[in-house]
């Protein structure tokens, strides 16, 4: 556990170390030939050749943070925006400084888009466009930063990209696959053109560069990049203006980060591999952008980012390991103490009613026991070799074909009702032979060797008469049955919990009800033995009743029980001193279902509370936590339907591990006799 911990702990601070590594995200393309990157918390000045210029602390620039975009502005200037913010940022090229800002004023009831990622855009007079992304809407400003328009509600679905046209702006509505040109003063909607190939793989569009137009000769409108769900991974198109598509070469693996167009030649930040990619108009793949110099600088510190990666999916794998190890451990050694313990306990089967199979004996009798089913089995594998025929083209082919694929469903449905009627029939058998006590009672007895609470609670010279389990609505308790008391425990996940514990002298009554008696409800949850209903109702008004699942065990223990009872010994009348204080039910449940696993491991079933709080810590970071920020931020789409998933997952989960601390919570009963401290013992 200590060295899972270690693990975990590294791979965390390499995840923290690997969040400080960006790489190259943000680009933008001056006429003159200048390209501005930025790379982790700096910014690149490469010139027209790919040779890094100069390195640009964002700090030392005055910048509060890393830029969320940097777009060219007229005037050789490039304008930085930041998300959260309504100030933009004037940085000149030549001397590498900010020269002003310009604050932006949005509207009262619409600076809570400010909270979404922003895109950001300058006319060629200076008027400033914004895209909010998950804000649905597209701002324009003046000059000066005084708002002029906004677009109408329901325009877009997301929308990521824009740019400035001679006398449009062309926006993107991201989940609904089309561009958007709009009156640049009103902000109306002048022609959407509707991309044509929508297909799975990559459907979302995200950033944009408008292709450089020239007189005289058809081009592409712009590149666009089409994202993936989640929207990571990509591929950049061309897309001309009828809504057709070109696809430029990129890996399938590519995760463009941003675009602009540089003369006739577009480059692609590539966050998959931190490379500047190059193409042609042609769509032909170019040599990545950068000297030699810079591509080896960016390929050094993609590389140590790898290592951070590598560093945090071993640890995290190695603290994974070592938390599986550590349930490998427990099941070990509780493995070891079952061993031990079953061959002191071994006298015990010596006085008991039921027969005890092991080795040979038990594999004849479970193979005598389960062909039924094992006939299922083979029947299952028919059911489908033949729905893979009927799907085939060979179901097809003829008449006869045809009529033979009918005859062979109908003889598999009548095998199937064949084979149902005989599995209840060997149920009702089972129930009733003598040969297969042993194997329906296999458990209970197995647990009567192993189990550490039953070993402390018997008194010395105290011999065990019937085990086995009864099945009541709502749960299964464990019976043993000795000669002087009776002792139930209910079964829950990893252990048994003591729950009554009786002289065999409060024992009042016991029946084997008749089936006809009984509520329609109650026979269809009970054993299919005419017999096999055991009702043991204790004196101070308990009924413990249930299905057993062999009825030549229930008759036994309801002719055993009435023999007169041994006199109670004054040993098994008196409470135990040292008991712990149980944890209440329903504090036991609500802190389950806070913490899954808190309650579990309070009552000493550690291995099971540690996996309710590993599945449910799995799901909620990994699903419920994401699906919910998602949501939430409006970061991206997300259907209803994963998202109530996602909830009703982690609630039912919840809810199941309280509802399992709540069934094995001891509860306390005014009768000293009764009372039972916690205990439990792992299979």
């Amino acid at each position: 556990m200590l060295a899972s911990l270690a693990a975990i702990g590294i791979s965390l601070w390499a995840q923290r170390q690997a969040g400080a590594l960006q790489g190259p995200q943000a680009l933008a393309a001056l006429p003159d030939g200048q390209v501005w990157l930025t790379v982790n918390d700096t910014f690149w000045q490469l010139d027209a050749d790919g040779a890094l210029q100069a390195r640009i602390s964002i700090t030392a620039l005055g910048l509060p943070d890393r830029p969320a975009a940097i777009a060219p502005a007229p005037g050789q200037r490039l304008l930085i925006s930041q998300n959260g913010s309504a100030i933009l940022h004037w940085l000149d090229p030549h001397t590498r400084r900010l020269t002003g800002q310009t604050a932006l004023q949005w509207p009262d009831d619409l600076r809570k888009l400010l909270d979404h990622p922003m895109s950001v855009v300058v006319s060629p007079q200076g008027a400033i466009a914004v895209a909010t992304a998950g804000g649905h809407r597209v701002l324009v400003f003046e000059a000066d930063g005084r708002f002029r328009a906004v677009t109408r509600p329901g325009l877009y679905r997301f929308t990521n990209g824009l740019w400035w046209a001679p006398d449009a702006l062309w926006t993107t509505d991201t989940n609904r696959f089309a561009l958007v040109e709009l009156e640049p003063q009103t902000l109306q909607e002048r022609r959407r053109i509707q991309l044509k190939h929508n297909d799975a793989a990559a459907r979302y569009l995200s950033w944009v560069a408008p292709v450089p137009q020239a007189d005289g000769r058809l081009r592409p409108l712009a590149s666009v990049a089409r994202m993936r769900n989640g929207m990571q991974i990509g591929r950049i198109v061309n897309v001309w203006p009828n809504g057709d598509e070109q696809t430029l070469p990129l890996p399938d693996d590519a995760q463009p980060q941003d675009m602009a167009w540089r003369h006739d030649t577009l480059l692609v930040v590539d966050g998959a591999t931190w490379r500047v990619r190059r193409f042609g108009l042609d769509r032909e793949a170019l040599p990545d952008f950068g000297n030699p110099h810079t591509r080896a600088e960016l390929a050094a510190l993609y590389a140590r980012r790898q290592g951070f990666d590598r560093l945090y999916l071993w640890g995290l794998r190695g603290g994974v390991a070592g938390l599986m190890l550590a349930l490998v451990a427990l099941a070990w050694q509780s493995r070891l103490t079952r061993s031990s313990r079953a061959r002191v306990m071994r006298p015990l089967l010596a006085t008991l009613g039921t027969p005890v199979l092991d080795g040979a004996a038990l594999r004849k009798a479970a193979l005598h026991a389960v062909w039924p089913w094992l006939l299922l089995l083979v029947w299952l594998v028919a059911w489908q070799a033949l729905i893979r025929h009927w799907q085939g083209d060979a179901a097809g082919d003829s008449d006869t074909a045809r009529l033979a694929t009918w005859a062979m469903v109908i003889g598999l449905v009548a095998a199937l009702v064949a084979l149902l009627h005989e599995v209840h029939r060997q149920t009702r058998r089972l129930a009733e032979a003598p040969w297969a006590e042993g194997l329906l009672n296999l458990l209970a007895v197995r647990w009567l060797q192993t189990d550490e609470t039953l070993a402390q609670l018997l008194e010395p010279g105290e011999q065990v008469r019937e085990t086995f389990i009864l099945q009541p609505l709502g749960g299964q308790r464990w019976i043993v049955l000795t000669d002087r008391r009776l002792l139930s425990f209910r079964i829950t996940l990893g252990g048994r919990v003591l729950e009554h514990r009786v002289p065999r002298a409060d024992i009042a009554r016991v029946a084997l009800p008749a089936v006809a008696r009984f509520p329609l409800w109650r026979r269809l949850l009970r054993q299919p033995a005419d017999d096999g209903w055991l009702r043991l109702q204790l004196r101070d008004g308990t009924v413990l009743e249930g299905a057993v699942r062999s009825a030549v065990t229930a008759r036994r223990v309801a002719a055993l029980l009435n023999v007169r009872a041994v006199p109670r010994s004054r040993a098994s009348t008196e409470a135990s001193a040292t008991a712990h204080r149980p944890l209440a039910a329903a504090l036991a449940a609500l802190a389950s279902f806070a913490v899954p696993g808190s309650a579990q491991w309070l009552q000493r079933r550690a291995a099971v509370g540690l996996m309710m709080f590993l599945v449910a810590a799995g799901w909620a970071s990994v699903i419920t936590v994401r699906a919910t920020w998602v949501w939430w931020h409006g970061a991206a789409d997300i259907a209803p339907r994963v998202l109530t998933q996602a909830w009703a997952t982690q609630l039912g989960w919840g809810l199941f591990c309280a509802w399992d601390a709540w069934y094995a919570a001891p509860r306390r009963t005014a009768r000293a006799a009764a009372s039972a401290h916690p205990g439990s013992a792992s299979d």
